[in-house]
């Protein structure tokens, strides 16, 4: 995916980055940016089941990567709406008029409800296509996941792609929100510290919530796939986590929402 060679220098590239919360968007956060049929290693992404009446609103970006990621382990197919970012068109009236934030990915439900964070919209998912589960069959499984997914967000999708906005992408995000590139050298290595932080606690294990891959795996790697592209490679003493990411760019679903 080479998000950052087509969209350096356009004024909208923030959209193609995160928003995970309200929190975020409150601080205009990544105003853009991502029936059940198991694939994993063993079934290709193409072999899916289209699901009725939604319709998911898509572009460039990680934010739309998870979505479309967590939908190819899942093994659904949604009708898509390319959303062009570099034209502007998550700003224009039809856009705005189903997500106020302007961002992607968004999923437009049978009813018209529209979705637009990108947690939301795979828990929906998840209800809707409970097998294969990625984030949990039952109270703690889904519990230890929304913890995992919770610390991978703030400890290092955060500091990372702050880090990026404050420096790298300066020019491009300053006139949109706060920007203080006095702090971008410490975000960035905040997040390098976070990255051996988690290498020594999954040690020993294959996924960051457990045994098997969940949401906080796909997050986690569309982003750290997103932060080798801006110049913020995995910490190279972070071994578990290397070996980690190696195993899941492996998976088809990488490279299905790639």
């Amino acid at each position: 995916m080479t998000i950052v060679r087509t969209l350096k220098g356009h004024a909208d590239f923030n959209e193609a980055l995160p928003s995970l919360s309200l929190r975020h968007a409150r601080r205009g956060w990544f105003l853009a940016l991502y029936i059940p049929q198991r694939h994993g290693r063993g079934k290709p992404p193409g072999d899916k089941q289209k699901g009725p009446g939604m319709k998911l609103y898509d572009s460039i970006g990680p934010n739309p990567r998870v979505v479309k990621m967590f939908m190819a382990e899942k093994g659904i197919d949604l009708p898509r709406v390319t959303i062009d970012l570099m034209k502007g068109e998550n700003r224009q009236p039809a856009h705005i008029a189903r997500n106020p934030g302007g961002q992607t990915p968004a999923l437009e439900l049978d009813d018209g409800v529209v979705l637009a964070e990108i947690t939301a919209i795979c828990e929906f998912l998840e209800e809707k296509n409970p097998s294969p589960a990625l984030v949990g069959t039952n109270a703690e499984e889904r519990a230890v996941t929304r913890m995992w997914t919770r610390r991978v967000d703030i400890n290092i999708v955060e500091p990372l792609t702050n880090g990026f906005r404050f420096s790298d992408g300066l020019g491009l995000f300053k006139d949109r929100l706060r920007c203080m590139p006095q702090a971008a050298d410490d975000l960035k290595t905040l997040a390098q510290e976070r990255m051996l932080w988690l290498d020594g606690l999954i040690g020993g294990r294959a996924f960051i919530a457990g045994d098997k891959i969940s949401l906080a795996d796909i997050l986690l790697f569309c982003f750290l796939d997103f932060g080798i592209q801006v110049g913020q490679p995995i910490n190279p003493a972070a071994k578990n986590l290397l070996a980690w990411y190696d195993r899941i760019k492996a998976r088809p679903s990488a490279a299905a929402s790639a």
